[in-house]
């Protein structure tokens, strides 16, 4: 069904779903490494934070569309 829009309460549930996901991951992904022998920071976290953060991103704009639409 291409060119239909979501309706703002679908978008506002994907919204938060984005957000809480990416929060997970990026605080995960972030503390992954804290109890590892060695320490350090692998390209999996990496990969994990920035998963994390874009998540955070787009949740966030369409958390901002669904309060800006008006219906």
């Amino acid at each position: 069904m291409a060119g239909q829009e979501l309706s703002k309460a679908a978008l506002t549930r994907i919204s938060w779903a984005a957000l809480i996901f990416g929060v997970l991951v990026f605080l995960f992904s972030a503390l992954a490494a804290a109890g590892r022998q060695p320490p350090g920071f692998g390209w999996t976290e990496t990969m994990g934070v920035i998963l994390g953060l874009l998540s955070i991103v787009f949740g966030y704009r369409w958390r901002r569309k669904a309060r800006e639409s008006r219906w």
